[in-house]
C-alpha cells in the first residue's frame, strides 16, 4: 500500500547567477524570474503570499498553492500520466460524478482504510464479477440485511467450516432437493436434532429416532423397535 503520511511538494531548485537571470520584481512583493544560465535554465512565477510556479532545468514542474486551489473546465478533461501516480490528501476527499463512472486497471487493485468502509446505491443494482478466485476475510462480525431473494447458482463445490455454532431461523417453508449423488451428515460428538413444533423427529447419539403422533420407530444399533396403534404394510 501507499505511503499513508501526506507528502508536501519538493523544495525549490531554482539557482542561477548574474547576467543570465531576468527577474521583475513587483512592488507588491510578485516575483518572475527567467533563467538561462548554462545547464541551470529554469523558470519561476512567485505570489507574494509564497505561492508558487517552478520548472527546473529538466523540465520538472511543481506548483505549491498556501491556500485553496479552484480549477473550472467548461469541457471535458484528459490527464495522461506514463509514469507513476500518487495522490496523497490529510482530509476528506469526494468524488461526485453526474454521469456514469468506470474505473479499469491493467494490474491489482488495493483498498484499505483505517475506519468504517461503505458501499451502497440508491436506486440501482450492484454487480461483482471476478474472472478468477474471489478471497474475503474479516475479523469481526458479519451483518447482511435482505429485503428480497437471495440465490446462490454454483457449479463446483460448496464447503462451510464454523468452529463456533450455527442457527438458522426459517419462517416460511424448507425444500431439499437432491438431484444427483448421495447425501452424507456426520456427527463425530454431540447430537444431531430436528425439531417440529415441540416434538422431536429425529434426534441421534446412539440412536434415531421417528415419532409422528403416537407412532414411533426406534433405530439402535441391537436393532428396531416399532410403537404404534396399527401397522400397514404396503407393497412398493
Amino acid at each position: 500500500m501507499a505511503d499513508s503520511k501526506n507528502a508536501k511538494h519538493p523544495d525549490s531548485t531554482f539557482d542561477t547567477e548574474y547576467s543570465y537571470n531576468q527577474a521583475t520584481i513587483t512592488r507588491g512583493g510578485h516575483e518572475f524570474h527567467i533563467n538561462d544560465a548554462p545547464g541551470k535554465e529554469s523558470l519561476r512565477w512567485a505570489h507574494t503570499k509564497g505561492s508558487y510556479i517552478e520548472i527546473n532545468h529538466e523540465g520538472r514542474l511543481v506548483q505549491a498553492v498556501v491556500d485553496k486551489s479552484y480549477q473550472y473546465n467548461a469541457d471535458g478533461v484528459s490527464v495522461t500520466v506514463d509514469g507513476h501516480s500518487d495522490t496523497k490528501t490529510s482530509g476528506t476527499v469526494r468524488d461526485n460524478s453526474d454521469g456514469a463512472r468506470s474505473s479499469e486497471t491493467g494490474g491489482n487493485i488495493y483498498t484499505g482504510g483505517g475506519g468504517i468502509s461503505i458501499h451502497g446505491t440508491q436506486d440501482s443494482s450492484i454487480s461483482s464479477s471476478a474472472g478468477g478466485d474471489k478471497f474475503e476475510t474479516t475479523s469481526g462480525n458479519i451483518v447482511t440485511d435482505h429485503e428480497g431473494s437471495v440465490n446462490h447458482n454454483i457449479t463446483g463445490d460448496f464447503v462451510e467450516c464454523i468452529t463456533g455454532n450455527k442457527s438458522e431461523i426459517l419462517m416460511g417453508d424448507w425444500a431439499f432437493n437432491n438431484q444427483s449423488g448421495s447425501v452424507d451428515m456426520q456427527i463425530d460428538s454431540g447430537k444431531f436434532r430436528l425439531f417440529d413444533a415441540s416434538d422431536i423427529l429425529i434426534e441421534s447419539q446412539t440412536k434415531i429416532t421417528f415419532k409422528v403422533g403416537s407412532s414411533i420407530i426406534v433405530m439402535k444399533s441391537d436393532g428396531i423397535s416399532i410403537t404404534s396403534p396399527a401397522i400397514d404394510f404396503v407393497k412398493a
